[in-house]
């Protein structure tokens, strides 16, 4: 049988939508790309074929039942669909917007005929929430519905280098500010809090001689730029420098993963994180806090990341 069109939806630079392109390709499967909805919308044939896509409700709509309302008008329309969900919902997502995601996720998962996630903590995220594959309201329950699958995210190709992170090459490393990096889109929830405070426990101390700073490597995801300032001000309340490097294209981006820096990856919801596997990619043990998704991924590459309590980022 023949694979499935790959719908890929998404401006460029999201992960979502680069993970999605590299499945694709690595399976050798035929793509279909638009940016936004609207252009699926417009182009899609009627009725569809087998169709595969990558769904976080970021990317189909908001408020989250739109982004649902969606799927299901693409699984009326398909002879098969199979959908790998990002960012499953989970209690942190707040008690106003939880509920929201869960039940938009819960339409998606009964219209598919095959979901996968990308960690055991993620199905066990949707068990968790009482999102299941039984049954069906967009299409009937039937031989060809399959559990969820779980096909972990794999590490990138190591990122090329070319030229230098510092402002001005040749720069004496050992003058620069202790940095502490968190790499990926600013979006609440990353950790950017937990970094800045562990770094400003270094102010003072003979580790922060030289200043703390905490760089974030990625751009502000749309609609955040409020939170760009409100790090910056928590960073000077308490005595670190806080820098944000804009995006960054693949040559810079492997430099300044490289670069004499202390590699954070903190995030307060893990759902599956490639911001951890690009850090190992480029040779790094990310400190990461121990919890359910992170220990999956120590006992998948062992010796990857460097394991820390939540409460002992600044030790």
């Amino acid at each position: 049988m023949s694979l499935p069109l790959h719908l890929v939806v998404g401006p460029e630079q999201h992960g979502v939508t680069t993970y999605a392109l590299q499945v694709a390709e690595a399976l050798g499967a035929p793509v279909a790309r638009f940016d936004t909805w609207e252009d699926l919308q417009a182009s899609a044939a009627t009725p569809l074929g087998r169709i595969a896509l990558h769904f976080t409700d970021q990317l189909y709509g908001r408020p989250a039942a739109q982004a649902a309302s969606r799927i299901e008008w693409l699984a009326e329309r398909a002879e098969w669909l199979g959908v790998t969900l990002h960012d499953v919902p989970q209690p942190s997502d707040g008690e106003a917007n939880f509920p929201l995601r869960t039940a938009a996720y819960a339409r998606v998962v009964q219209a598919a005929d095959q979901v996968v996630v990308n960690s055991r903590h993620e199905a066990e995220l949707l068990r968790e929430a009482g999102i299941t594959p039984a049954g069906g309201t967009a299409r009937p329950a039937g031989p060809g519905r399959t559990p969820v699958g779980v096909v972990p995210l794999p590490l990138p190709d190591a990122p090329e280098t070319s030229g230098t992170p510092r402002e001005t090459p040749g720069e004496d490393s050992s003058e620069e500010p202790l940095t502490v990096a968190v790499f990926g889109f600013i979006y609440p929830g990353k950790g950017y809090e937990e970094a800045i405070d562990a770094a400003g426990a270094l102010v003072g101390t003979p580790e922060g001689s030289r200043g703390v700073r905490v760089l974030a490597l990625g751009a502000v995801a749309t609609g955040h730029d409020w939170l760009a300032d409100q790090l910056a001000e928590r960073a000077a309340r308490l005595g670190v420098e806080f820098a944000v490097t804009g995006y960054l294209p693949d040559g810079s981006l492997g430099a300044h993963l490289r670069s004499p820096l202390i590699p954070v990856c903190f995030h307060q919801h893990f759902s599956a994180s490639g911001s951890i596997n690009t850090w190992i990619s480029a040779g790094r043990k990310p400190i990461a806090p121990r919890v359910r998704y992170t220990e999956e991924m120590e006992e998948l590459r062992p010796g990857t990341l460097t394991l820390v309590e939540p409460s002992q980022l600044a030790e």
